[in-house]
């Protein structure tokens, strides 16, 4: 019925020669249906129109479905581009939208920390001028380049301190996700117990409330990870298993990557090297095609380590490559951890 109605609308927008929303249309439909000949006929339709609005808000939507789909060099070419006409015009809970969003969590991913950074001060600073609630819950999404960062007390920090309008608001997708990385990070940290905490509070009272699944990837991710501490192997495997299972209906590359990443662990836990091996060779194909350098650094450790048993020579240089680009960067906490491990092999 959704698809039946847009599709109507872009015709009578096309008829009447509205190119402005006649783009606008074409990119939600593009980049929610996954189809990227539309959302280039959008880049098309919004330039054409004159309409810098229509441009900024086209070129977000393209940055989106890049970046979704582990193409971060053309998100971020989008990104700025969105980021760049809504100052010009002075929009700024537009362009705020656009740093905390799009322009945080690609850069992160694509390990440009500094531009994550960069992204994420930029719209604090927006929010805390214009004070709108919904850019100020976003605010605790800057978890995600300090993890990346192996800034574990620090990430804990930013979401203990600016969760609170997430939840006065119900921005449950920041939640799910803030949550996780805060998790994961306590368990770096042998906080198990808050790691539990964050995890149990996110599954009872955000998850049931999230619009869609693609937010609770990351997450199960988190709770493989507490299970294996715990002991409950075969807990972490069927974790591991959702999360992989939501990450390939969603058909998001990162999250596919991490989430067999987890469950080669889990496998690793319970015994079964053989399994354990195709999950980690299968994160290590997807991370290594869309170049996430911070989620392909994590595989080469964790499958490093695994690899000790059986060939140390493999398994010590699949760590050296792993701290190669934990150095390049400058992720603390993650250097730190990858240097104890190969002193150790």
């Amino acid at each position: 019925m959704a698809i039946r109605h847009l599709d109507s609308a872009i015709e009578t927008a096309s008829e009447a020669g509205l190119l402005a929303t006649l783009a606008h249309l074409q990119a939600y439909k593009g980049n929610f249906w996954e189809n990227e000949s539309l959302l280039a006929r959008a880049v098309e339709n919004a330039h054409a129109s004159g309409d810098k609005v229509a441009q900024a808000r086209v070129a977000d939507r393209c940055a989106s479905y890049f970046g979704k789909h582990g193409l971060f060099e053309r998100s971020h070419e989008h990104t700025e581009r969105a980021i760049q006409i809504f100052g010009e015009l002075d929009e700024k809970l537009a362009q705020g939208d656009v740093l905390s969003g799009t322009g945080r969590c690609f850069y992160a991913r694509a390990g440009r920390l500094d531009e994550a950074f960069r992204c994420a001060r930029k719209a604090r600073e927006i929010a805390e001028e214009i004070g709108v609630p919904r850019l100020k819950a976003w605010m605790a999404m800057e978890a995600e380049p300090l993890f990346y960062k192996g800034l574990w007390e620090e990430t804990v920090q930013v979401v203990e301190e600016g969760i609170s309008t997430a939840w006065d608001i119900g921005a449950w997708d920041v939640i799910l996700w803030t949550y996780a990385w805060a998790a994961i990070s306590c368990l770096k940290l042998e906080r198990a117990d808050d790691a539990a905490r964050l995890i149990d509070q996110a599954m009872t009272e955000a998850a049931p409330r999230a619009g869609h699944d693609f937010s609770k990837i990351y997450l199960r991710i988190a709770l493989a990870q507490l299970l294996l501490v715990k002991g409950d192997t075969r807990g972490g495997i069927e974790t591991g298993q959702q999360a992989l299972a939501i990450a390939e209906r969603a058909a998001n590359p990162l999250e596919q990557g991490a989430a067999h990443r987890a469950l080669a662990q889990a496998h690793e836990a319970d015994g079964d090297d053989a399994a354990a091996r195709a999950q980690f060779q299968s994160s290590l194909a997807i991370l290594n095609k869309i170049q996430s350098p911070p989620e392909l650094a994590q595989s080469l450790l964790a499958y490093g380590r695994f690899q000790l048993k059986t060939n140390a020579e493999e398994g010590r240089e699949l760590m050296e490559r792993a701290l190669a680009i934990f150095e390049e960067l400058n992720a603390t906490g993650w250097i730190e951890e990858t240097r104890a491990a190969l002193a150790l092999a």
